[in-house]
């Protein structure tokens, strides 16, 4: 997909993805004017982040109880909903 999106989108990805990921859908601050590739990435970027909060932050749980959280706080439309899928069956093998 980086191939195909050009150096100057690139720039617009990573920009996006370092800018917004501690970011949550109900957040002022979480992006919806960038191209669906861009929103796409920072959508993976905000559930792969709250896992790593789960996981290894301050109160650390097992990966089956972060992906369990984050179901549920993706069902209160803090995460997007195909990405936080993507994610748990990523890791449920």
């Amino acid at each position: 997909m980086l191939r195909d999106i050009g150096f100057i989108a690139c720039s617009e990805l990573v920009d996006a993805v370092a800018r917004y990921h501690h970011s949550t859908l109900k957040s002022d601050d979480c992006p919806t004017d960038f191209s669906s590739d861009i929103l796409r990435c920072v959508n993976i970027a905000l559930a792969c982040n709250r896992l790593e909060e789960l996981v290894y932050g301050p109160d650390p749980c097992p990966t089956k109880e972060a992906l369990e959280a984050i179901r549920a706080e993706t069902e209160e439309g803090h995460w997007p909903q195909e990405e936080a899928e993507l994610l748990a069956r990523l890791l449920s093998n």
